[in-house]
């Protein structure tokens, strides 16, 4: 994560001035592991986050992953819930050996690290 204007075309706005950077690849579709399965459980928060225009179009970038929105998010799916789930993908996502992921649902190809750092990010906000 880094502050300031946006640095890479794949970068995905966190809040005002805050961004993180994917890692987007290339990466061979061979050492690429699927997230979906992991993320199906958070279907609600993702529908939710979901809201700058859809994700088949824009990928990451029709999500709204500021703040206030996803507190807004934990108010009305329910915090604690989404909290649970959100750390159970966390686990799933770091017992992969693989440094690429990729998922349907978001439309996009990321580095490890990076959406573990999202995930972290939507934690802190909900938490």
């Amino acid at each position: 994560m880094y502050q300031g204007p946006k640095r890479g075309v794949n970068d995905v706005s966190i809040g005002v001035d805050r961004w993180l950077a994917l890692g987007v690849g290339p990466f061979p579709p061979d050492r690429a592991v699927a997230i979906d399965p992991g993320l199906a459980a958070l279907e609600p928060l993702w529908s939710w986050l979901e809201s700058a225009c859809v994700a088949r179009c824009c990928g990451m970038d029709a999500f709204d992953f500021s703040p206030p929105h996803v507190q807004e998010a934990g108010r009305h799916l329910g915090a604690v819930k989404l909290i649970r789930r959100l750390r159970g993908l966390r686990e799933f996502v770091a017992a992969q050996d693989a440094d690429a992921l990729t998922s349907e649902r978001l439309n996009t190809s990321f580095g490890r690290r990076a959406f573990l750092e999202l995930v972290d990010h939507l934690l802190a906000n909900l938490g």
